[in-house]
């Protein structure tokens, strides 16, 4: 019983020791999905936003990824919806588990972002936070997120949801907008993925509902569609892969030898891509 009671232990503390370590954002890679909503206004208003970087840039003589911002707006009493795409600033990792960000109409660079953080340690909300907006951390564990353990720092507001904030992630109620002492404004991080990792969690990205060609010597239609479209190529089709857009295979089929092809998938809305393997008849 003792030696059982000892490996158990010994695994604990081993699983407990993974998110110990700093681990900085992948701003190269990571996707950031963000639902905001307001009750105490009429219409009701509901935001959602991607957050995603898109090269670099240089400012004042340091490397920063540029910030995008993609967001819909939707009104309780409108059909339409208000969209943008929107260059959102600068942002890097900063020495000592700092993180910088710029906005995209300044050159003023401001620290958003510390994780020099211990239990009772007070910290403010994200971007432009006034001072009295403040939380206090209450405990530290490990969350996982895309295959590795991340410092989740436990914040004593439970309005709604029980806040947190997690290096390399952000806050749990917001990337960079999140509304703390949530009553008629809600705020949330819906998803996080990163490009490319398949040990991410699925997400239901924003920018758009449309399967596009990867290659151009064939023709699929209907586009825009909702998961149900033909392909149609002069040279005899033998393989179909369709990956999303962060790379992640959807669909690969298996020993075709066609040259139209009736594709049916339950899709999440995004932007999907088609590529395909053939021949000449």
């Amino acid at each position: 019983m003792k030696k059982k009671l000892v490996l158990i232990l010994v695994l604990y503390l081993s699983l407990n020791s993974l998110g110990q370590e700093y681990i900085p954002f992948d701003f190269e890679n990571g996707i950031w999905v963000c639902e905001e909503e307001g009750f105490g206004e009429t219409p009701s208003i509901i935001m959602k936003r991607q957050f995603y970087t898109n090269g670099d840039t240089i400012i004042n003589d340091d490397i920063y990824f540029k910030l995008f911002q993609y967001l819909i707006i939707t009104y309780s009493y409108y059909i339409n919806q208000d969209t943008s795409l929107i260059y959102f600033g600068a942002i890097r990792n900063k020495e000592n588990k700092l993180v910088e960000f710029i906005y995209s109409w300044t050159t003023e660079s401001e620290i958003i972002y510390d994780f020099n953080l211990s239990i009772g340690d007070t910290i403010k909300n994200g971007i432009g936070s006034y001072e009295e907006e403040t939380l206090v951390v209450v405990l530290i564990d490990s969350i996982e997120f895309c295959g590795k353990y991340h410092k989740r720092y436990n914040l004593n507001d439970s309005s709604i949801m029980n806040q947190s904030l997690i290096d390399g992630i952000g806050f749990n109620s917001g990337f960079l907008m999140p509304w703390f002492h949530q009553f008629e404004q809600v705020s949330s991080l819906i998803c996080y993925t990163e490009k490319n990792n398949d040990t991410c969690e699925e997400c239901e990205l924003l920018l758009s509902n449309k399967i596009i060609a990867k290659n151009l010597d064939f023709e699929l239609y209907p586009n825009p569609n909702n998961g149900e479209f033909i392909i149609e190529c002069e040279k005899s089709i033998e393989e179909i892969k369709i990956y999303n857009s962060i790379g992640k295979s959807k669909f690969q089929s298996e020993g075709l030898i066609d040259n139209r092809i009736s594709i049916n998938l339950d899709l999440f809305e995004g932007i999907y891509y088609v590529d395909r393997k053939s021949t000449r008849l």
